[in-house]
């Protein structure tokens, strides 16, 4: 682990995947630093004012007016998201869904917990569906146990490490935000004001949009494509086919500017002859209607077919730029009057007898074709730096990994390491 030394002397664990440990550190299974204990149905304590947090396998999602422990324990996923424990410090609730852990006072609780985050679940999980843990097999894995006093040093450590590192994939994170909203920016601008900061201006006409170049004109979509309808309302479920070929795009299976055809649903050719009305060809464009609405894309060239269920679509026209309009519904512009006329609470929607009377501001077909090239360059710029902080994400979160497994595996000494 590069500046980090080992211990002068190791041992054969006789444990596979521990390999050699510190020769005076021990072996132990999961049941000898802690009881692993069951969570409790939480509905008779569930109130939105209560004091303590209600934590299931998947995190915190409630309060609750008493708590069910009020010690530092570490939660354990039984059913559902087993793979992620948690560490807590503060009286809590535990759900039916998790195990909370009775640490013994020959344990450091922090170091129990980042012995926790080595297990390979995987190993140890049955059922595919819904993933679950048994206390007999966690109590039986394997974990290297140093004397107390190093639990804690090798606790202190690890605390102060993965802090440092978790604050640079925050920053790196939050980098990655503004580079969205640059886009997000850049997009509405060009779609609204044009490329060319010097052409006379004209008030639109709307209050929301303000100025608009004034050579441009302020159509309804109604009046940019001659046809905008919906793909299978009414049982689209029955149409589809495991053996089926042509995709049958849902509204899941759309983000801005990509479709998942890989994940599609797929309907036989016969049944897509039958849905003739909702083909889809290559230049259309599709919006999400239910779910999140107002997210748009086009459909690519490398289709040659396919079809859909629920979600919007607007057809290709020789009148317009299919990825001018796909911009322009995903710009600010777009998305104001999506959230206009959208209604639901649970799953938000809108209708088509509103979209049809979306306002846009269009410019010529020549200049539509260089906003799209524009963006095109500037979004390839802006996917590239994004690639740069992802996979520099990804290698800060490999580190924490391995500094993680190699601190409670003994692999290095952080004893004398000095912490601020």
């Amino acid at each position: 682990m590069g500046k980090y030394q080992g211990y002068e002397k190791y041992k054969d664990s006789a444990v596979e995947w521990l390999g050699k440990i510190p020769e005076h550190w021990e072996v132990k299974r999961l049941k000898r630093f802690a009881k692993i204990c069951n969570g409790c149905d939480h509905k008779d304590v569930w109130d939105e004012n209560g004091e303590y947090p209600i934590i299931g396998s998947g995190g915190i999602f409630g309060r609750a007016s008493q708590y069910l422990y009020d010690k530092p324990s570490v939660l354990l996923g039984r059913k559902g998201t087993i793979d992620k424990p948690q560490f807590i410090n503060v009286p809590f609730w535990s759900v039916d869904t998790a195990y909370y852990t009775d640490i013994f006072s020959i344990t450091n609780p922090k170091f129990f917990y980042y012995l926790c985050l080595t297990i390979d679940f995987d190993l140890y999980k049955y059922g595919s569906a819904v993933p679950s843990m048994t206390q007999e097999k966690l109590n039986q894995i394997l974990f290297a146990a140093p004397p107390l006093d190093e639990q804690e040093a090798i606790a202190r450590f690890l605390d102060h490490k993965t802090k440092q590192i978790d604050d640079l994939i925050t920053k790196k994170e939050a980098l990655l935000e503004k580079l969205d909203e640059k886009r997000t920016a850049l997009i509405s601008h060009a779609v609204t004001k044009g490329l060319d900061p010097s052409v006379p201006m004209k008030d639109s006409g709307i209050e929301w949009l303000g100025k608009i170049p004034e050579h441009w004109e302020m159509k309804r979509l109604k009046f940019i494509s001659p046809e905008q309808s919906v793909g299978v309302v009414i049982n689209p479920s029955s149409y589809i086919d495991e053996n089926g070929t042509i995709p049958f795009i849902y509204g899941a299976n759309i983000r801005e500017y990509q479709i998942d055809f890989v994940n599609a649903r797929r309907i036989s050719e016969e049944s897509n002859k039958i849905l003739l009305k909702s083909q889809l060809k290559a230049g259309d464009i599709v919006v999400v209607r239910v779910g999140e609405p107002g997210v748009t894309s086009v459909i690519p060239n490398t289709v040659d077919t396919c079809n859909c269920a629920s979600v919007m679509f607007v057809r290709q026209h020789k009148t317009f730029i299919s990825e001018w309009l796909c911009h322009v519904f995903n710009s600010r512009i777009g998305r104001y009057q999506v959230e206009l006329v959208q209604y639901g609470a649970a799953q938000k929607q809108f209708n088509i007898y509103h979209a049809v009377d979306f306002i846009f501001p269009t410019p010529p077909q020549y200049e539509q074709q260089m906003i799209v090239d524009y963006l095109a360059k500037e979004n390839k710029s802006i996917e590239s730096t994004k690639d740069a902080i992802n996979r520099a994400i990804e290698q800060l979160k490999e580190y924490r990994t391995s500094l993680i497994t190699n601190a409670v595996t003994g692999k290095i000494d952080v004893r004398q390491v000095p912490i601020p």
